[in-house]
């Protein structure tokens, strides 16, 4: 199973949970969204906001209206789609987006590129032995290692973050159940000690951190 998602993070709410925001967003989406609503917790309370959920060629993907962050998330199952399909889709929402709010502009941006597969025996240990010499990926049923290092695309100083884990992972077809599985994430992100607000709600950088993102989760998965 992968993961893919993208996250801007702005000053405001690019959009607010009032009734007269719904048919906006199912124009611009040209109906491949449908509107929901989710909680979200802050220090203020619980309050909802939009959630854009894809049907058809979109199912699986949705589009989180959070009081500061535009949260896009793509969930493939069973096949793993090509980079070129990713940015497909990303280029329709960020389209879409730029349709009911085109002046707004993000302070950071983040891509993450996540692979969740079942633990066997043989796939535990080749994944553990990427980072833990110990030799002991028979004995830990569970066990986490993260590396953080920083790189830079023209002006931009870009974290990238890789995780690795071994443990329960809640099993999104059924909430109730969990399976075991090993977990391989790539976090590419600006760097939070630039605020300034700089960044189109685009896919031209986000397209590049996917870019980075798939390289490395491919090094990591080779």
């Amino acid at each position: 199973m992968f993961e893919f998602q993208f996250s801007y993070f702005v000053r405001e709410r690019f959009v607010d949970s009032s009734p007269e925001s719904i048919f906006p967003l199912i124009t611009a989406f040209e109906n491949n969204f449908l509107p929901s609503y989710a909680d979200e917790v802050s220090p203020n309370g619980v309050r909802k906001v939009i959630r854009m959920v894809g049907i058809n060629d979109f199912d699986n993907i949705a589009v989180l209206f959070s009081s500061e962050v535009i949260n896009i998330n793509m969930l493939y199952r069973d096949v793993r789609p090509s980079k070129e399909q990713v940015i497909a889709k990303l280029d329709f929402i960020v389209s879409a987006l730029s349709k009911i709010k085109s002046n707004t502009k993000a302070w950071r941006i983040a891509s993450v590129v996540t692979s969740i597969e079942k633990a066997t025996q043989s796939y535990n240990s080749k994944m553990y032995s990427k980072y833990l010499s110990d030799g002991a990926s028979d004995v830990c049923f569970e066990w986490n290692v993260r590396q953080a290092k920083k790189t830079q695309i023209n002006s931009e100083i870009l974290n990238i973050v890789t995780s690795l884990s071994r443990g329960p992972v809640m099993n999104s077809a059924n909430p109730t159940e969990s399976f075991d599985a090993v977990v391989v994430q790539l976090d590419v992100n600006t760097a939070p000690e630039n605020a300034s607000e700089r960044f189109e709600v685009s896919n031209g950088l986000a397209a590049q951190l996917v870019d980075m993102a798939v390289e490395n989760i491919d090094i990591v998965l080779a």
